[in-house]
């Protein structure tokens, strides 16, 4: 398994983004990883998913891989 560190933002309701770095296996894992992120993202299934929950909930979430 290869582990990547990437840098998450997460932004609920119009706050400000709290933004972590995150050492994960994939772009699921990691934005799971973040603090900010409840149980309403439990067994995510890819980026549709995602954005539908994200809309339903009100959060901005946006990630990228930096380098270690």
């Amino acid at each position: 398994m290869s582990y990547k560190h990437f840098l998450v933002s997460v932004s609920i309701d119009g706050d400000a983004p709290k933004v972590e770095r995150v050492f994960a296996d994939s772009v699921q894992s990691a934005i799971l990883a973040h603090s900010s992120v409840g149980a309403e993202f439990e067994d995510l299934k890819g980026a549709f998913d995602l954005e539908e929950r994200c809309q339903e909930f009100g959060y901005i979430i946006d990630w990228r891989i930096v380098n270690a």
